[in-house]
């Protein structure tokens, strides 16, 4: 069949309307008529002169009534594809062709092997399988809930719309009609997330970081390209992980169509079958969607908040009470109310037993804020709590730094040593007489410090007065630490973002270089400063008794004072 001019440029107001970017129409041609667009048309020009010169190029070379068949099969919901298929295909005099017998003809049969089971879903059976043509493995799923076609349809339309983004499992194929199923791409050597947890297979503090954000992106993402209000299916059995690095997410989301009556029906059906994956459901339960508040677009981060959870403590998130004790029946049906009321929901908290040290707190903040049941508590968006994740990933190193530093400084200044009395050369160091008192941080420190003659020559004063004064002068230097650490923080992160300029008047080192520009100091007694200071902390700070702590724990330190120290030392001549 040949098309006309006025049906060629029907079909193209119908193939923009339903395909309104290029990829998604790279998509239908590769994976319904395994045609590469880019070699039947020139790559960049408009869209709409793409599906124009796509349109004659199918109707020069006779394929014409297979692009519009693959374009009703990828859209069969679409109200131009269907006019257009009615005008054209299905009333042309030589054309047995109707609508019904189009979308039938679309069985997983005819194009795809299966192979071997690979489980069950809630709503799917999960098979491998091979298509034919490409002799290429694919994972195939039946949709077996024929009350739910239409959500279904729904559904798939918007999951095959995102899926060709980063981070997606693709979806090659689907079908509505008379027996619902949809082809997946197939990640060879990829693991569940529930698989990584239930095997205790490691995972870094950066992998997990990667992890959440590359998810986080995946759903931004998600959300600028599909058209109505969209939360992804982004619990752990629905992700896929590659070499610890690549995570790949399932577009597919059935529950964000749902009614509460047919929700708690398919979770009725997980307690009669699997009890370890209705938990899962559970937890993962989109609060928002039993409350007042409805869905908005706070509830990806509430959703990627949990998963986040799961990823640092390794437990299902607690975010339904008793959700444990589901094993009795009608401790069922009072939690299934307790739902329906939204009264079942709680806020997550962590139990510091079950998180690694190595997660800054900082973290667990801006997951228990992403989690808030009440969205207006939430970030106003997705983007703004992942730009806060982003800057601990980019700096994880500075802040992990930073904190193992401020960690030896405060048990540095509990430590408390004792003093020995070297006049007493009778007595060993074992005997308790020996011992004349304890001496802090901060005296000890003073000690070393001036063991360097160009310090003690300018501390003689030092000695006449009294236990008052030195106090405030330890509080002094505990401050100027504590001072010299920010400054690296801000170098580190603040300067390298340029999120604000420094003055230098506002800089809090200028009040030490002016206390003793006055006072004849030369820029090197700061180092004999920074040495005994390092050296003091590797005594005090009892971690360091070990060589391999000792050594991590001084070249932190070292890292950390040298910016500050730098900058004294550049004001003075």
């Amino acid at each position: 069949m040949s098309l006309s001019g006025q049906q060629i440029e029907q079909l193209q107001g119908a193939l923009l309307d339903a395909f309104p970017d290029k990829s998604s129409l790279e998509q239908m041609l590769s994976f319904k008529l395994n045609k590469n667009l880019d070699t039947l048309v020139e790559g960049d020009a408009s869209l709409g002169t793409i599906v124009f010169d796509l349109i004659k190029s199918a109707n020069a070379e006779g394929w014409i009534q297979d692009l519009i068949c693959a374009a009703l099969l990828s859209k069969p919901r679409n109200s131009k594809l269907n006019e257009i298929a009615r005008t054209i295909l299905c009333s042309s005099s030589n054309n047995t062709l109707s609508l019904d017998n189009i979308l039938s003809k679309d069985c997983w049969q005819e194009k795809y092997e299966e192979k071997w089971s690979l489980g069950e879903g809630i709503y799917t059976t999960v098979s491998l399988a091979i298509n034919k043509e490409l002799s290429k493995k694919v994972v195939l799923k039946k949709f077996h809930n024929a009350g739910l076609k239409d959500k279904f349809a729904k559904s798939i339309e918007t999951a095959f719309e995102i899926s060709t983004l980063p981070n997606f499992i693709i979806i090659y194929d689907y079908n509505i009609s008379t027996e619902p199923y949809y082809v997946m791409q197939y990640i060879e050597g990829g693991e569940s997330l529930r698989t990584y947890f239930e095997e205790n297979i490691k995972l870094s503090f950066k992998n997990v970081l990667d992890i959440i954000l590359d998810i986080g992106h995946a759903m931004i993402k998600a959300r600028q390209k599909a058209v109505s209000p969209y939360y992804l299916n982004i619990k752990p059995s629905k992700i896929m992980i590659y070499n610890k690095k690549e995570s790949f997410i399932s577009a597919f989301n059935l529950c964000v169509h749902l009614e509460k009556k047919e929700i708690f029906s398919e979770l009725d059906r997980l307690w009669n079958k699997d009890k370890e994956r209705l938990r899962e459901e559970l937890a993962y339960l989109l609060p928002d969607k039993f409350s007042s508040h409805g869905v908005t677009k706070q509830a990806d981060q509430y959703m990627l908040g949990l998963l986040a959870y799961e990823l640092i403590t390794r437990k299902i998130p607690p975010s339904i009470k008793n959700i444990g004790n589901i094993d009795d029946d009608s401790k069922w049906i009072l939690l299934k109310a307790g739902i329906t009321q939204g009264e079942a929901f709680q806020k997550i908290s962590f139990d510091n037993n079950d998180v690694d040290p190595e997660f800054p707190g900082e973290i667990k903040d801006i997951i228990l804020k992403m989690t808030e049941l009440d969205p207006s508590k939430r970030f106003s968006n997705l983007e703004e709590a992942l730009e806060i994740i982003e800057t601990y990933s980019r700096f994880q190193d500075t802040i992990k730094t930073i904190r193992l530093v401020k960690e030896s400084f405060i048990r540095c200044l509990r430590n408390k040593k004792l003093k020995k009395n070297n006049n007493d050369s009778s007595k060993s160091n074992d005997d308790p007489s020996a011992n004349k008192g304890e001496t802090s941080f901060f005296e000890s420190f003073y000690d070393k410090f001036r063991s360097d003659p160009r310090v003690d020559e300018k501390f003689q004063h030092f000695n006449n007065l009294g236990e008052k004064f030195r106090e405030k002068h330890y509080k002094i230097v505990e401050r100027t630490i504590l001072v010299l650490l920010w400054y690296y923080e801000e170098e580190k992160i603040f300067n390298s973002e340029n999120i604000f300029p420094i003055d230098e008047k506002m800089n809090f080192l200028e009040s030490i270089v002016e206390a003793h520009n006055n006072i004849n100091v030369s820029k090197e007694l700061f180092d004999s400063f920074k040495n005994a200071l390092i050296e003091n902390v590797t005594e005090y700070d009892d971690k360091c008794t070990e060589e391999i702590h000792k050594d991590l724990i001084s070249n932190a330190w070292k890292k950390v004072l040298e910016p500050g120290f730098e900058y004294i030392k550049s004001k003075f001549k």
